[in-house]
């Protein structure tokens, strides 16, 4: 089935890559036997059909021209199809499946930072996670792409895999002195992402990099601009780094107490939530919050429920 060369189905093919991708304990398996190296060599034939062997565009034209017999069809912008898009469909799940069976062969490796470049959302999670977790490819290109990837992606269990990656690449993030870029991309999850999973492992992964002291004070910071929107931004990072203690308890009850702006206080409220901060001071005043109407009413009253029951 996998390698039917004329008239094969690149679905079928692909569905049986994918199952090999997708099976349990490949550890497991002997790597001396016939039938692997037959294996073996079925996957590296498949990757070196990719484009990315295409290293000459004069000798090997990536494109085919319209008016050409073998041009199929026009993708959605009318732009040409490349007449390898077939081989590369396999070629990508190819170099996945080697990489999960520890076949380290240089093309698999070029097929694998081709397609993270080129690949659609899921191909270049898939990839990354291949080249860092199987390939041990710890590189410059490897890590800015796991933070575009926790940045852009759409899915939230593609950004989770992106952060988890990270920690894998900090001896990568030390040799490159990409320390800031990181911290940076990781503070701003704290507070821009939507998933609690993803929000979760961010704050794992500030801990284990070794980032948290340098967050926590950052985050601290932020507390006191003069930004609301900053403010807003440090209490919930506050609420994802799991940070208590007296002094910040006094700090977030002075804000919930003084500040100016509505949408602070309220961050604060779901943030003592959150952390379950029970403090008779933080009761009292979520109490005199839930009397009346409006959005700080309604949200002290989910905190006050939440805390100790009490619907007012």
């Amino acid at each position: 089935g996998i390698n039917a060369e004329y008239g094969g189905s690149v679905d079928l093919r692909c569905s049986l890559l994918e199952t090999l991708r997708l099976s349990k304990n490949p550890h497991l398996v002997n790597k001396q036997s016939i039938q692997f190296k037959i294996l073996q060599s079925l996957l590296l034939s498949l990757v070196s059909k990719g484009s990315h062997n295409l290293r000459t565009p004069e000798s090997t034209p990536r494109f085919q021209l319209k008016e050409d017999p073998l041009f199929t069809c026009l993708d959605v912008c009318g732009t040409p199809v490349p007449a390898n898009a077939d081989n590369d469909y396999l070629a990508s799940r190819a170099a996945l499946t080697c990489a999960y069976f520890d076949i380290k062969d240089t093309p698999v490796g070029e097929c694998l930072v081709h397609f993270l470049r080129e690949g659609d959302e899921d191909m270049k999670s898939w990839c990354l996670e291949a080249l860092v977790r199987s390939a041990k490819f710890y590189t410059e290109e490897v890590v800015r792409a796991c933070l575009e990837q926790l940045s852009v992606a759409r899915k939230w269990e593609n950004r989770k895999t992106a952060v988890n990656l990270v920690v894998n690449l900090k001896g990568a993030i030390d040799k490159f002195g990409m320390s800031q870029f990181v911290f940076e991309g990781l503070e701003n999850k704290l507070y821009d992402e939507c998933s609690r999973e993803v929000r979760k492992s961010v704050a794992k992964a500030i801990s284990e990099l070794g980032l948290y002291q340098k967050m926590l004070s950052v985050v601290i910071r932020k507390l006191d601009d003069i930004n609301e929107d900053v403010r807003a931004q440090g209490v919930m990072s506050i609420s994802v780094l799991g940070i208590k203690g007296k002094s910040l308890l006094n700090q977030l009850l002075d804000i919930l107490e003084l500040d100016s702006s509505i949408f602070v206080r309220i961050q604060v409220m779901r943030a003592v939530k959150e952390l379950r901060m029970r403090d008779r001071r933080v009761v009292r005043l979520l109490r005199e919050r839930a009397r009346g109407t409006g959005p700080m009413c309604l949200e002290a009253q989910y905190a006050l429920y939440s805390l100790t029951g009490e619907t007012e």
